[in-house]
């Protein structure tokens, strides 16, 4: 990989635009110098012909999306000829503000998109961007947690449930807005709704009592849930739900250590004897070690819609029993301190 350049070296920088375009696609991962500036970046694009000039366009997207390239030089970048120059600066976190005010009302698209994803880009910019014909570009504005509110009030009422769904998502959405889209017909705007943890507690109730499985799971899932929704889904008739909501922090049994989710589909029982090895293996092993809490906190994630669709399919359970838990709560027997 190359050093950085001197941008005051111009026979290194001819050097360096007759190679590769490898060379030109490392350069964003290089530091460059802070004081990297405008002037000195104007002098270099000076220098060269056009030949040059045509090779400088790989040369000014490394530029562009190095996180070290000063706000000066990239604001030069932002009026690049070159819409994916100025799609680089739009991604820029260093890009000055209002910079990204102008690239959000960019004639390209995908100049617009990336203002509209960048977090600095201003929250009246933003707004702007409610009435943009496209639809992905508006449901990346609504994302921005920059936005804020009347231009996510706005985005509430798209007619795009993708837009809602990420208005419903922003923890700048008001409580109203959010009671409001908890009744959507959209079930993605709903389910934004209830993972979002500024909902308040009795929207989340509501939801918890929704029809779709998948938000009474985002309910159980969400800090925020009240204690009298988490004790309803405690019951639930969803096996995944029950367990999820009685994992959350603020549940009244949150002490309460959880068992093996799929083990416990496949065999039946918390009590079964290959549960309680893999609990042992579990409580004074992985947790016991800092990679074991991180694979702990993974399954816990990943395993409740699995050990559902187990539960479902005792056929399948057997299988899961006898073939793969059977096998590996043995050798931990063996293997582990009585």
């Amino acid at each position: 990989m190359p050093k950085p350049i001197s941008p005051s070296d111009a026979g290194d920088l001819r050097r360096l635009l007759s190679t590769t375009s490898h060379t030109f696609t490392s350069l964003a991962n290089e530091s460059w110098p802070k004081d990297f500036s405008a002037s000195e970046l104007r002098t270099i694009f000076a220098r060269g012909d056009d030949k040059l000039r045509k090779q400088i366009s790989d040369f000014n997207r490394a530029v562009a999306v190095n996180p070290n390239t000063p706000g000066d030089a990239l604001g030069e970048l932002a009026r690049d000829a070159d819409s994916s120059v100025r799609v680089a600066a739009a991604s820029n976190p260093n890009t000055p503000v209002d910079s990204l005010a102008v690239l959000a009302r960019d004639s390209d698209t995908t100049v617009r998109i990336a203002a509209a994803s960048n977090p600095n880009t201003p929250t009246d910019s933003l707004a702007g961007l409610t009435a943009d014909p496209f639809g992905v570009l508006r449901k990346v504005a609504a994302a921005n947690p920059n936005t804020k509110g009347e231009g996510l009030e706005i985005f509430a009422r798209d007619n795009l449930g993708i837009v809602r769904s990420a208005a419903a998502s922003n923890s700048n959405t008001s409580h109203e807005v959010l009671a409001g889209l908890s009744r959507d017909k959209d079930s993605a705007v709903r389910k934004g709704v209830a993972s979002n943890p500024n909902t308040p507690a009795g929207v989340l109730s509501q939801l918890a009592q929704d029809s779709d499985s998948s938000i009474r799971m985002a309910v159980a899932m969400n800090a925020s849930a009240p204690e009298d929704a988490l004790q309803a889904l405690a019951k639930d008739d969803e096996w995944a739900v029950r367990k999820v909501a009685s994992s959350n922090p603020k549940a009244p049994s949150a002490g309460k250590k959880e068992g093996c989710f799929v083990a416990t589909a496949a065999t039946g029982s918390y009590d079964h004897g290959i549960t309680r090895t893999l609990r042992k293996f579990r409580d004074f092993h992985l947790d016991s070690r800092p990679a074991g809490r991180g694979f702990i906190r993974w399954y816990y994630q990943v395993s409740p819609p699995l050990a559902s669709w187990i539960e479902k399919r005792p056929w399948f359970g057997g299988m899961v029993k006898w073939g793969v838990l059977y096998p590996i709560a043995r050798l931990l027997e063996l293997t582990m301190p009585s």
